[in-house]
């Protein structure tokens, strides 16, 4: 029973890391269902962490913190009549009539079975149930870690870099000597995308998120490893840390090296702090001759791309980013107190954006930014009282900080190096990533057996509870669930797969702009007016999108709407696309005189 946590972690872990680091759905509903399983048998307090006495109770704990958003996210998930959604507000609602409405019509023209159709608060339904899933993992993976022994600790951290080590074997050999192409470890086949798949991972961003993540652990390893003199551990920590030193560089993430410059200098401060000069050398040292190794051996471009940390505020990425940043507030703006719903951003976003260069964006490349668009004050709010709560409880005396103190390095260090990278990418949106952070920092919250929890603290564990049945409603749910709020979906989607889809996102511009393509393939009268309806849809809710705005203009054009199709292509020439062929509309002139320098920004 008691290496059972343990155990259990690794299993999700490796479950994960052989299935695409949780990018197919099923496998984090399914780590999820094992980790609520035995976080249900092992914790049998109320609270998993608790406070003591002495400790002012007006503030929640890190359990009731995690209830309460738990409980906030179902609530937005909630399927509702349409009469019911109106406690959304004014501007949901009209969203979610015009939804009910496409589904009449759509029932009308034979391009949908009839059905009654359900809305919710968030925008982004399959979404939302996707962040809780992971939300869940990272809670019960921190609950778990907590309960480990002393020796159990250092295991996993152990496990840890050999993991990190293999993952970092993988990711070069991938990104030099045999790419992986359009497959996942050589094997597993997944769609094209861009910069391409390294090891688990479909994107070498989210490849070295993890291996940031994982440096800090092997770190907080050896930084245990030299103080206890343990110096196999050390010499083990060493080369792990080298090999995903390398493979972080290698992989070209730029935000990546970011917070691994940030982990590796508070190792170093705490090290000098400590006077661990020796330890803090060979760290040094090992960080050094990784850069070097790869920045000898890397291409013109690479070194190109890595010499550009030196200015990076003038990077073509970066300045996109903070456009990005800076549209979001937009979102906020709208709506400020409840957001627009977890992984909302993907469907708003369009109606706030400035560009007209991409229609789609499935996040905002900053956690930050994002978790402030879709909860508002609120989730910022809960965010800041868990903060809070960790803080408490690392202070806390009904914690046994004799077994914690030797595994707050490893577990700050984690923290630090994801909440740096999360200021330019979304690392902790990654399942894998998420559960390796929390269970890290579960290590320094560790109730062992034996410890004496306080007298008032009854038998029933409402949040591992509450979070066992997300996990299993939500993680069973995962198993069927295809990810309906993607580009690639809609691309290839049914117009009764888009029609059913269209209440869960009822803010998309995709699943107008595709369903309307469909209806217009029944060359009917009807279905083209129907089709001309969606996509007038999609344009007011992407209204910067160009393409939109053409096509729309053609369509309206053979349907002898002369006054719509010289609106729509006005508007293509007002986002500054002089470029463009358009055709000519009868007895209307839609031409601008573009600006000087303009493209299309």
């Amino acid at each position: 029973m008691f290496v059972l946590p343990l155990v259990t972690l690794i299993a999700c872990v490796l479950l994960l890391t052989a299935g695409g680091a949780g990018s197919f759905t099923w496998t984090a509903g399914l780590a999820a269902c094992l980790l609520a399983a035995v976080a249900m048998t092992v914790i049998r307090g109320r609270h998993v962490f608790p406070i003591s006495r002495k400790q002012n109770k007006a503030l929640p704990g890190v359990d009731m913190s995690v209830m309460i958003a738990l409980v906030l996210i179902t609530l937005t998930v909630l399927p509702l009549s349409l009469k019911m959604s109106a406690m959304s507000g004014p501007g949901f609602f009209q969203q979610n009539q015009a939804v009910d409405k496409a589904v009449t019509q759509a029932a009308e023209l034979d391009l949908a079975e009839p059905f009654q159709p359900r809305y919710c608060y968030s925008r982004n339904r399959i979404g939302t149930q996707r962040i809780a899933i992971i939300l869940v993992l990272a809670f019960l993976s921190a609950s778990l870690s907590a309960h480990f022994s002393v020796k159990q600790k250092e295991s996993y951290l152990l496990f840890l870099a050999f993991l990190g080590s293999a993952l970092a074997v993988s990711g070069i050999l991938s990104l030099t000597r045999f790419p992986q192409g359009d497959t996942l470890w050589w094997r597993i086949p997944i769609k094209h995308g861009l910069p391409g798949p390294v090891a688990c991972f479909v994107n070498r961003n989210y490849f070295a998120g993890c291996m940031t993540i994982l440096s800090a652990s092997t770190g907080g390893l050896l930084w245990h490893s030299c103080v206890h003199r343990r110096w196999g551990h050390a010499l083990i920590s060493a080369i792990s840390l080298a090999l995903m030193g390398s493979g972080l560089v290698m992989a070209l993430s730029r935000g990546a090296i970011i917070a691994y410059a940030a982990a590796a200098t508070f190792f170093l401060v705490l090290l000098f702090l400590r006077r661990q000069l020796i330890t803090a050398i060979v760290l040094l040292i090992v960080v050094i001759a990784s850069c070097t190794m790869v920045m000898r051996s890397a291409e013109h471009d690479t070194r190109e791309r890595l010499q550009s940390l030196k200015d990076p505020l003038q990077t073509a990425s970066a300045k996109s980013r903070v456009n990005m940043w800076t549209d979001a507030i937009g979102i906020w703006s709208a709506h400020p107190t409840a957001g627009v719903g977890m992984d909302g951003f993907r469907m708003i976003y369009p109606q706030h954006r400035t560009t007209s260069r991409s229609g789609f964006a499935s996040h905002a490349e900053n956690i930050y930014v994002q978790v402030l668009c879709e909860t508002g004050l609120i989730g910022v709010t809960l965010i800041f009282l868990l903060s809070i709560a960790i803080i408490r409880l690392l202070r806390s005396p009904s914690i046994d900080h004799a077994a914690t103190r030797p595994f707050l390095p490893a577990s700050a260090a984690a923290v630090i190096a994801a909440g740096a990278h999360s200021m330019f990418d979304s690392p902790l949106l990654i399942p894998m990533n998420a559960m390796l952070t929390a269970s890290i920092l579960g290590l320094s919250l560790s109730i062992e057996e034996g410890i004496s929890k306080p007298a008032h603290v009854s038998t029933r564990p409402y949040t591992v509870t509450y979070a066992s049945v997300i996990a299993l409603i939500f993680g069973l749910l995962c198993i069927p669930m295809h990810r309906t709020d993607s580009i690639r979906f809609c691309r290839t989607a049914s117009a009764e797969q888009l029609v059913r889809a269209l209440p869960a996102a009822p803010s998309s511009w995709m699943h107008w702009y595709y369903l309307g393509r469909q209806a217009c393939l029944t060359r009917t009268p009807a279905g083209r007016k129907f089709g001309e309806h969606c996509i007038s849809r999609a344009a007011e809710l992407d209204p910067n999108n160009y393409k939109i705005w053409r096509e729309l203009g053609i369509l309206r054009l053979r349907l002898d709407n002369h006054a719509g199709a010289a609106t729509a292509f006005r508007r293509v020439r007002e986002l500054g696309r002089h470029w463009v062929n358009l055709p000519a509309v009868p007895g209307y002139d839609y031409e601008t005189t573009p600006e000087k320098g303009d493209n299309g920004t």
